[in-house]
């Protein structure tokens, strides 16, 4: 597990008035929790997947929607 600080968060916390231990407890981050390229580029293709679905089926009912409409138009003469 490698850890890191983030120092302009660290120095914003000590100038603050926060102590030394406090600040760099609050400003240390496991950078193995970090998302990488990666993960991000798989996160962003599985979204577009879902909502390609969801527009597909929007479009599927709407198109149902409309031709109940105009199968209902038929009748009122």
């Amino acid at each position: 597990m490698m850890m890191s600080t983030n120092l302009p968060l660290y120095r914003l916390l000590v100038k603050g008035g926060a102590s030394e231990t406090e600040a760099e407890a609050a400003a240390t981050f496991d950078t193995s929790a970090l998302a990488t390229k990666a993960d991000l580029t798989t996160a962003i293709a599985d979204l577009k997947a879902e909502l390609t679905w969801r527009f597909i089926v929007i479009m599927g009912a709407q198109t149902a929607i409309f031709s109940a409409i105009v199968a209902a138009l038929k009748f009122v003469k």
